[in-house]
């Protein structure tokens, strides 16, 4: 099963001033997790997503802003 919620971390990878932590929770009736964020400032960033109930396991993937969307893989 799904987790309910996922934990999102984004860190820019110079200014860790500008680093966001947020939840997403899961749409049940679509099976997806979506977050609106303010526009992030352009560079390079880490995305960091996790089981935000257990912790038993975390993606990771770097991306250059502005970027339209991330993907994850599996």
């Amino acid at each position: 099963p799904r987790p309910a919620r996922l934990a999102v971390h984004l860190a820019h990878s110079t200014l860790p001033a500008l680093d966001r932590r947020f939840e997403m929770a899961l749409d049940p009736a679509t099976g997806t997790y979506a977050a609106a964020l303010p526009e992030l400032q352009r560079g390079h960033w880490l995305i960091e997503v996790a089981d935000g109930e257990q912790g038993s396991w975390r993606l990771r993937e770097r991306f250059l802003a502005p970027a339209a969307h991330v993907g994850l893989g599996l």
